[in-house]
């Protein structure tokens, strides 16, 4: 997810590590916003990319995969 709050982008992060997951999060620029994004990874290949991505949809988020 982006967030415009990082205190949200870090709730966020941490409800997904609870998930067992590995997040991350990166400040983004968006012309004049600044947005927090919540990233899962790193991973080895896109296909274990690809593979996590089903699994984070399978719980209700909505996910992409992107090279960071």
């Amino acid at each position: 997810g982006a967030f415009s709050r990082k205190a949200n982008a870090a709730a966020a992060k941490a409800q997904w590590e609870r998930k067992g997951k590995h997040a991350a999060i990166l400040p983004r620029k968006m012309g004049s916003l600044r947005l927090f994004a919540v990233l899962l990874g790193p991973f080895d290949t896109r296909e274990m990319a690809e593979a996590e991505s089903a699994s984070v949809k399978a719980l209700g988020a909505r996910a992409i995969v992107t090279p960071y």
